[in-house]
């Protein structure tokens, strides 16, 4: 199990790498190349991921680490292991928005344990400690501004409206078909793993997805739900989401916050 000594120096290495994103915005120095799937990738992507690596290496040596940036990792496949997203939200970075975050999670048996997820532009970080439930605070201040979520035990009662987050693409008709059962709702578009820890910390309670994503995309915020009495699960099969999938590719989801009931046929 890991220790809460090595959480205190995977806090401090994820306001580290957010600090060097920040660094590299205010400076304008960010050269930008593309992927295979034309995807964006730029040098604070980088600098973040070597910061991480370098980070997890000294913190917890024993545990392998994916990164979206080390391709090699992706076919690789282990029982516990770091899966990090050192700038996810790399496009709404390079258009000068505020919604991308800096992602760490621990995989144990499939299950996310504990997430690490920063935004640097908004400076805020929030990491979950394994039993004790999830810590948000500024990501640049003292550490011990941390302070522990506390949420009702049940935070939607008869006709309440339901918050529910969405990517900022407009939704699919198979996301409007799933929030049929959520009726009344009203949406609101945010970028990057933000929309879990925005879940985690009670400021929404649905969040449903059939675009693509990555398991290092939705890991970090994924430990963050789980440590709030949150759930999630693949669609439409209705399983418990897991990691640790073929590439690293995951299936569609709906996450739901603490208290909010799975109505989904």
């Amino acid at each position: 199990m890991i220790t809460n000594k090595q959480i205190d120096g995977l806090v401090s290495l994820t306001v580290a790498a957010s600090k060097r994103i920040n660094e590299l915005r205010a400076d304008q120095s960010i050269k930008v190349n593309y992927k295979g799937d034309k995807s964006p990738v730029s040098t604070a992507d980088y600098e973040a991921n070597d910061i991480i690596i370098t980070g997890l290496k000294n913190i917890c040596p024993d545990i392998p680490i994916v990164s979206e940036e080390i391709p090699e990792s992706h076919g690789l496949k282990h029982e516990k292991f770091f899966i990090i997203d050192p700038l996810d939200g790399t496009k709404v970075f390079l258009r000068g928005d505020d919604e991308f975050t800096v992602n760490i999670a621990l995989i144990e048996n499939s299950v996310p344990v504990l997430g690490i997820l920063s935004a640097p532009a908004l400076n805020q970080l929030y990491f979950n400690i394994p039993g004790e439930g999830v810590y948000v605070g500024r990501c640049f201040e003292k550490t011990d501004n941390y302070k522990l979520v506390r949420l009702p035990s049940c935070h939607k009662q008869g006709t309440a409206m339901y918050k529910v987050l969405l990517s900022k693409v407009l939704p699919s008709v198979r996301e409007e078909e799933v929030l049929k059962n959520y009726q009344p709702y009203q949406s609101k578009g945010i970028s990057s793993s933000l929309k879990f820890a925005l879940l985690a910390v009670g400021k929404g309670d649905i969040y449903p997805r059939f675009g693509p994503t990555k398991e290092w995309d939705t890991a970090a915020g994924h430990a963050l739900l789980l440590a709030s009495g949150g759930t999630m699960i693949e669609l439409p099969s209705k399983k418990p989401f897991h990691y640790g999938k073929n590439n690293y590719w995951n299936p569609p989801f709906l996450a739901l916050a603490s208290g909010i009931p799975l109505q989904c046929k």
